[in-house]
């Protein structure tokens, strides 16, 4: 199976991706990609990649149990949204406006984006994040001037719904299991550890 995880995050881009998707490595060097998953993934090779052109998003990599009896290393890591807040684009909440797209004056906002002056918009705006911010503003500034709006009040009475517990004899499989990987990770060919694991694995 492929598998290709694609999270666009204001100016950087975070690709999760197999090599079998992967048809030119050097486009990825020379266009400043990293590769961040730096352990075996399956046996002695690393087949999986995780690579980013900002390694300011990516924290904690560590490889994770395999999901049931399969011999693939998991990937665990996290992204940091930090950035994409930075760069005040609201996104869908209860205060946010609702836009009536269908009643939009479309043929104004194309004039209106057409005579808008964009080299000076850059010219102010010399990096990309500050462009980014600019360009968005100047889009949202067309939409809430052509495209009619409303506002839905913010509900008192929302109920949130917390994650269901996970029962302990999960838990208490999944810590054994977890254990009993990291050891084999060190101790990779001892077959009493390997069995352990396996029988951990079944039940």
């Amino acid at each position: 199976m492929i598998s290709t995880y694609l999270e666009s995050i204001g100016t950087a881009i975070v690709v999760l991706l197999t090599p079998s998707v992967i048809q030119n490595v050097k486009f990825l060097i020379n266009h400043g990609y990293t590769q961040l998953v730096k352990f075996p993934t399956r046996n002695d090779n690393i087949l999986d990649l995780l690579l980013t052109d900002d390694d300011r998003l990516i924290h904690g990599v560590e490889g994770c149990p395999p999901i049931g009896n399969s011999d693939h290393t998991c990937i665990h890591f996290s992204i940091d949204l930090s950035l994409h807040n930075n760069l005040n684009v609201s996104g869908p909440s209860t205060n946010a406006p609702r836009y009536k797209w269908h009643l939009g004056d479309y043929s104004s906002m194309n004039d209106f984006l057409f005579n808008t002056d964009w080299n000076s918009l850059l010219c102010f705006n010399p990096s990309a994040q500050s462009s980014w911010i600019a360009f968005v503003q100047k889009i949202h500034s067309a939409i809430d001037m052509f495209v009619p709006a409303y506002r839905v009040p913010r509900s008192s009475n929302v109920v949130r719904h917390s994650k269901p517990a996970c029962p302990k004899k999960v838990k208490k499989c999944s810590s054994k299991k977890r254990s009993l990987w990291r050891q084999l990770q060190v101790f990779p060919h001892d077959s009493l550890l390997r069995s352990k694991y396996q029988e951990c694995v079944f039940n």
